[in-house]
C-alpha cells in the first residue's frame, strides 16, 4: 500500500513571467458562491473585480488566483493576491476552471495582457533546430 503525496501548486508553477508585480497584481476579497465544499488552489481563474469568485456561467474573467485559499477562509471571505493584468505569461496547464469555460477564459485573459502558454516556453520539447 503506497501513500502518494502531491505538492501544492505554487505561484511559480502558474506565473512564469510578469513585468512588475506592483502593476500586475491586486488584492481581491474572495467569497464562496453557493455551497462551497473545498478551498481554492493557486491558478484558479476568477470572475468579479475586488470581490472575486470562481468563474461561473455568464461570468466575466477578471483575474487568476495567486495564493491558496482554505475552505474556512473561502466561506468566511478572505483577501488574497490575484493577477489582474499583464504583461504576464502563465502556464495554461496549471490554470483551473470549469472545462466548458476555459477556452473563453483564455481569450479574455489575453485581452488583459496575460499570455497563456504551455511549458516549456523557450524551446518546445523535441523542436530544437540545429544550426
Amino acid at each position: 500500500m503506497s501513500n502518494t503525496q502531491t505538492e501544492p501548486v505554487r505561484i511559480s508553477d502558474v506565473l512564469k513571467w510578469e513585468c512588475n508585480r506592483n502593476f500586475t497584481r491586486e488584492k481581491a476579497v474572495l467569497t464562496a458562491v453557493g455551497g462551497a465544499t473545498a478551498g481554492l488552489a493557486v491558478g484558479n481563474i476568477l470572475q468579479g473585480g475586488s470581490a472575486a469568485s470562481i468563474i461561473a456561467a455568464g461570468g466575466t474573467v477578471t483575474s487568476i488566483l495567486l495564493e491558496p485559499v482554505t475552505l474556512a477562509e473561502y466561506i468566511a471571505g478572505c483577501s488574497k493576491v490575484v493577477l489582474v493584468r499583464g504583461p504576464a505569461i502563465v502556464d495554461t496547464d496549471r490554470l483551473t476552471c470549469n472545462s466548458s469555460y476555459k477556452a473563453t477564459a483564455l481569450v479574455t485573459l489575453a485581452g488583459l495582457g496575460i499570455i497563456v502558454s504551455a511549458e516549456p516556453t523557450e524551446l518546445q520539447e523535441g523542436t530544437e533546430v540545429e544550426s
